[in-house]
C-alpha cells in the first residue's frame, strides 16, 4: 500500500505569540513562484498577511 508523502512544513512566530505554518512547495496561485513562509505582521500584532514575494498579491490576510 502506497501512503502519500507528507509535506515538511516551514514556522514563522508571530509578534502575539502565534505561530504561522506554511507547507514548503506552496506555490503563488497568480504567478506559481514557491512562497516563503514570511508572513507580514499588520498594526495590532494580532493581524497578519502572506504576500507573494514575486507579484506582490495578498495571499492570505487574517485581520
Amino acid at each position: 500500500m502506497n501512503m502519500p508523502k507528507l509535506a515538511r512544513m516551514s514556522a514563522s512566530p508571530l509578534p502575539d505569540g502565534s505561530v504561522f505554518w506554511l507547507a514548503d512547495g506552496t506555490r503563488c496561485p497568480y504567478c506559481d513562484t514557491v512562497l516563503r513562509c514570511d508572513p507580514e505582521p499588520l498594526a495590532n500584532g494580532a493581524s497578519f498577511r502572506l504576500i507573494c514575494q514575486s507579484c506582490h498579491h495578498d495571499i492570505i490576510c487574517v485581520d
